[in-house]
């Protein structure tokens, strides 16, 4: 079974494209609309630990757990010219920012962070 985006639909049970689209569509929607009342939490785990020396590749986009407790991302660049003062490296973020390895407790490869979606069924009378 090919478990869709988490909604536990697959696409071979369907001899037609626009059911399995459809089906698709109303998962999202009640999938959406129970998140709009209740509040969902999830654990992140196996995250690499800076003071174990571990770094992430060039141009790796990583999840990262700053010192202060906070989740922040980017992109990560060793051994560039930019670097060449900080052999670590460092975070590139979107807007701009640089995020150093004396910032961060620990990272993880951001292809590699996922979130099981709880499923929602619609409760009858709704």
């Amino acid at each position: 079974m090919s478990d869709i985006m988490g909604f536990g639909i697959d696409p071979d049970d369907f001899e037609d494209w626009n059911e399995f689209d459809d089906e698709l569509k109303k998962r999202r929607d009640d999938y959406l609309a129970a998140c709009n009342h209740e509040q969902i939490s999830f654990t992140l785990t196996d995250f690499f630990f800076v003071e174990d020396g571990v770094y992430p590749d060039d141009f790796e986009l990583v999840l990262v757990v700053l010192k202060d407790g906070r989740l922040s991302g980017g992109c990560a660049e060793r051994g560039l010219e930019h670097t060449k003062n900080n052999p670590k490296g460092v975070i590139h973020q979107s807007r701009g920012g640089v995020i150093e390895y004396e910032d961060i407790i620990a990272w993880k490869p951001l292809e590699e962070v996922y979130i099981n979606l709880p499923q929602h069924k619609k409760q009858e009378g709704n």
